[in-house]
């Protein structure tokens, strides 16, 4: 159980500072890096990369992450083994 509330607790974090890149169009002054792949960085460096260049950003308040509350109570599918 505590495996899994320290993911559900990155998987927050995680989603607070690409929150923060989004409202600013970069990731400069974010913690990226740490929550995220290199592959999953990538894509949100195009996205952020995207947005500059049509001067856009995200407006409003950062709201805590809804979906971790959904997947602290999703269970995981079991399976049995017949031999």
């Amino acid at each position: 159980m505590a495996a899994k509330t320290a993911v559900l607790a990155a998987y927050d974090r995680m989603t607070i500072e690409q929150a923060k890149a989004y409202r600013q169009a970069s990731a400069k002054g974010t913690a990226l890096e740490k929550y995220v792949t290199l592959n999953a960085l990538s894509k949100i460096d195009l996205d952020l990369y995207r947005m500059k260049e049509a001067g856009t950003v995200v407006r409003g308040e950062i709201e805590p992450p809804r979906s971790s509350s959904w997947l602290r109570r999703r269970r995981s599918p079991r399976s049995t083994s017949t031999r």
